[in-house]
């Protein structure tokens, strides 16, 4: 079966349900059984579902389709980034204790200004001057700093 049904769920974001090749029911009963009492939902072609799961949760029903919010996505992007960052930070801890304890000044200042560009990486404007969601994706920490 190539259908899907689709409803906006409390949460905010898309339920998908696919239905068990198996089940003996039409899409129609399905979709009677499985969504929330109430809950508008929409039928629609697999294709209509986007492939890559990156932005998932930037994922919004329209009529009849998946639309990703472009917002969203790029809040999604600032999370990853600062889970990136935060590892990087942690190993700069250490190297800022090493250095402090031999009084190593220079390192010190370096180390000082690698984790203020850390900081900053995700509130960087080129996140929200991606114009495509693949560029978005391609954005890496690096690129960031």
């Amino acid at each position: 079966m190539n259908q899907r049904i689709i409803y906006s769920n409390a949460s905010g974001g898309v339920s998908v349900v696919i239905p068990a090749p198996e089940s003996g029911l039409s899409i129609d009963e399905i979709a009677e059984k499985d969504v929330p009492k109430g809950t508008p939902y929409s039928i629609v072609d697999i294709s209509t579902i986007p492939d890559d799961r990156t932005f998932r949760n930037a994922w919004e029903k329209q009529i009849n389709s998946i639309k990703i919010n472009q917002s969203k996505a790029q809040d999604i992007k600032k999370n990853l980034i600062r889970v990136e960052r935060d590892k990087r930070l942690s190993l700069l801890d250490i190297e800022f204790i090493k250095a402090l304890e031999s009084g190593d000044m220079p390192s010190q200042n370096q180390i000082k200004l690698q984790k203020t560009k850390l900081r900053d990486a995700p509130q960087s404007p080129k996140i929200t001057a991606a114009k495509t969601l693949d560029e978005l994706k391609a954005l890496t920490l690096d690129d960031l700093l």
